[in-house]
């Protein structure tokens, strides 16, 4: 049976967090693989998912939402990307991921990137802040919860038009999660991570400078 472990040794990351460093997939150019880093970690006493999961609790948590929202909408949720499951690396358990790109086939760039190169644009930072209002309905939509709102978990796609996708800090790390037990508790929890998010896009509307 032929070796079916992907290659990454020498290859430079894309992105790398706390949890995971990022690679371009070696021979499928629109996905990317994502490795867990080595944890230092003792998981012994801590809650039950993260004893199970250890350094991995990030990619349970992230495939918990897309399944959700795929059983809540009937069909792939595009605020995030698509997943293609797991496979084995040269660096250890990879996870494969949809690559999101801009129309010109590159990366997408955060949101953090594009607001702070906004150089006075008033029109493209109306239309950002819009969509990102518009996330969050979407979030409320297909029951998506996004725990780490931060401007570089979100990238930007589309040309005149964008659209934010989320990449990172899916999920409910709570030991009993009431925003899944409870509607209500899952609205307020949208709506005040909706405002908060906002509030850090507002420092870079260019009619306040």
């Amino acid at each position: 049976m032929p070796d079916k472990t992907i290659n990454l040794d020498g290859q430079d990351p894309i992105g790398a967090g706390a949890q995971q460093t990022v690679y371009q997939h070696p021979t499928a150019p629109d996905q990317l693989i994502k490795v867990a880093r080595p944890s230092k970690k003792r998981y012994e006493g801590r809650r039950p998912a993260s004893r199970r999961y250890r350094q991995m609790r990030i990619w349970h948590l992230e495939m918990s939402e897309y399944l959700a929202a795929m059983v809540r909408l009937g069909h792939h949720f595009d605020r995030m990307p698509r997943m293609y499951g797991f496979c084995d690396t040269s660096l250890g358990p990879g996870y494969v991921v949809e690559r999101i790109t801009t129309s010109s086939g590159t990366l997408a760039p955060e949101l953090k990137t594009v607001l702070t190169a906004l150089d006075g644009d008033q029109p493209r930072y109306d239309a950002l802040f819009a969509d990102a209002n518009q996330l969050f309905d979407d979030l409320l939509t297909a029951g998506v919860e996004w725990k780490d709102i931060g401007l570089q978990n979100a990238l930007v796609t589309g040309d005149d038009v964008p659209k934010l996708v989320i990449i990172d800090g899916i999920g409910n790390t709570a030991f009993l999660p009431l925003t899944q037990l409870s509607h209500r508790a899952f609205k307020m929890r949208n709506q005040r991570d909706r405002q908060m998010f906002l509030e850090k896009m507002r420092p870079f509307d260019p009619s306040k400078s």
